[in-house]
């Protein structure tokens, strides 16, 4: 660095004016941060670490706690949560098109089975029903009439026959009588078949009729109400929906529970909304498993007395069987972004060990794999570097 300050200063002394200034910004621009970056290679600008400071730290071991890593054959629960459904839902709407006319509930309203909700006026449907019943009328005469006409033409046809085999009548008369008689059976078929259907044209607008008077399909709450006197009920647009109980949860639970929960099963229901918490039953297990989420419902019936309504919120937690589990403290665990970690006692020198985590059940986390039985886990990591030294006692 001396030789080049000596060198600028040899070349500054020959040059004069705007030379000078010339020069200057040469060293600005060019020489001065070539200097620097020289000055960084060579460490003049970096404060040093005293080799013994990292040697100190490391050979004076650290005081942590430790725990023992175990096996455990436990109880395991698992928690899930679910959505309170009614045992009957019903979404009422009409099967006509047609003026309001009566509304007998309101949200809420607890009706039973057979009870008018809904009346609709049935002028319209009622004349369309006239119409057909009279077209049955009409019809049916006109098949009385079509049966006396062929019995009559098959009359003359059994006498023009009789007429022609003795020869006294042309063969072309015989003919004539014979496709008479042809014509009014096929019109007496065709009188038939007028016949029915005007009765199913009848049946139907008279069916129309009928259902102008809507009616609760069970006993039970409405819980909602789409409906007002004097709007027009569109064929199949909801216009209220009722429910009935008892009511229960319904809880999705992944299928490799299957065979560790079914009916008779214990659990512990937490319904928030209703600031219920009680042990329960499993009623039923649906076994048919969903392809989207691969998971089936299990169903918990709840209690009359609990106050809930469908689509409440709830949880449920299942004693799935017994398993070998290791679960640490987990104060143990150290966290970098996406990765998990737990710092191993190896023979006094504190090795960083990389696990995948489980469930957590209260203050203690599962450890999937990244620990064995028998190992000893800091439960205190603070500030602990890897490789560093360690000494402390087990506290379980």
């Amino acid at each position: 660095m001396g030789r080049l300050a000596d060198k600028l200063r040899d070349l500054l002394s020959g040059i004069r004016g705007a030379q000078v200034r010339s020069v200057w910004r040469l060293i600005f621009m060019l020489i001065l941060p070539l200097a620097v970056m020289i000055a960084l290679a060579d460490g003049i600008l970096i404060p040093k670490v005293r080799p013994r400071y990292i040697e100190a730290r490391r050979g004076t071991p650290v005081q942590v706690k430790l725990f023992l890593v175990q096996d455990s054959q436990d109880s395991v629960p698992v928690t899930y949560t679910g959505t309170v459904i009614p045992a009957q839902r019903a979404s009422i709407s009409s099967k006509v098109m047609a003026q309001v006319d009566e509304v007998n509930f309101q949200a809420g309203s607890r009706v039973h089975q057979g009870e008018l909700l809904i009346g609709l006026k049935a002028n319209d449907l009622q004349a369309q029903a006239a119409q057909a019943e009279a077209q049955v009328s009409s019809a049916r005469a006109g098949l009385n009439q079509a049966r006396v006409a062929y019995q009559e033409a098959r009359t003359d046809f059994d006498r023009y026959r009789s007429l022609y085999l003795s020869g006294a009548i042309s063969q072309y008369d015989y003919q004539h009588a014979r496709d008479k008689t042809a014509e009014e059976k096929a019109a007496v078929s065709q009188a038939e078949a007028d016949l029915a259907t005007d009765r199913a044209d009848y049946a139907y607008a008279d069916a129309m009729v009928g259902y102008t008077g809507i009616y609760a399909p069970f006993s039970g709450i409405i819980v909602k109400k789409e409906v007002n006197v004097g709007d027009m009920a569109v064929q199949g647009e909801e216009l209220c929906v009722e429910e009935s109980g008892p009511y229960r949860l319904e809880v999705p639970v992944p299928e490799s529970y299957e065979s560790r929960i079914t009916a008779g099963s214990s659990v512990l229901v937490d319904i928030p909304a209703g600031d219920a918490q009680f042990s329960g039953v499993v009623t039923r297990v649906v076994p048919a498993v969903s392809p989207g989420s691969m998971t089936y419902q299990v169903k918990i019936l709840l209690p009359d007395s609990l106050p809930v309504k469908s689509g409440m919120y709830g949880s449920a937690t299942f004693t799935a069987g017994t398993a070998r589990d290791i679960f640490i403290p987990d104060t143990a665990v150290i966290k970098w972004g996406d990765f998990d970690g737990v710092f191993v006692d190896d023979h006094g020198v504190a090795t960083l060990n990389y696990v995948t985590m489980g469930q957590t059940v209260g203050d203690r986390v599962q450890v999937l794999s990244g620990l064995s039985a028998n190992q000893k886990v800091v439960t205190d990591p603070y500030n602990l570097e890897d490789g560093e030294k360690i000494v402390g006692g087990i506290d379980q």
